[in-house]
């Protein structure tokens, strides 16, 4: 396994997490995708889930997973990947704000 990454796109409840991996040799990857909430960006306090996705060695691949935050355990949502085998660079982490602690600005009603 040589290398991954995540990229985390957040909504109001819900993150969908973008997973590329490249993957040497042959037999099944287990990619494991643990989800976290916190109060700031890169705590992962709170644990909110774990998804398992499996994926075929030997290419590059992708992997996108959506998740369901629960409510009431912070505004930044996160996730942090690792594979079975490991990748060479172990493990992948991001932690985005969720829309829906994001501060609305007021907006001025046309005269």
């Amino acid at each position: 396994m040589d290398k991954l990454s995540v990229r985390l796109q957040p909504g109001v409840y819900r993150g969908q997490a973008e997973v590329s991996l490249a993957a040497q040799g042959s037999g099944p990857v287990t990619v494991t995708l643990q989800w976290f909430l916190g109060e700031t960006q890169g705590a992962y306090s709170v644990p909110d889930g774990t998804d398992t996705v499996v994926v075929q060695a030997g290419s590059l691949a992708s992997v996108v997973q959506a998740h369901t935050f629960s409510r009431g355990h912070g505004c930044y949502g996160g996730v942090r990947v690792t594979t079975k085998p490991a990748a060479s660079n172990g493990s992948a982490s991001t932690s985005e704000l969720l829309a829906r602690c994001q501060i609305q600005e007021p907006q001025e009603v046309p005269r």
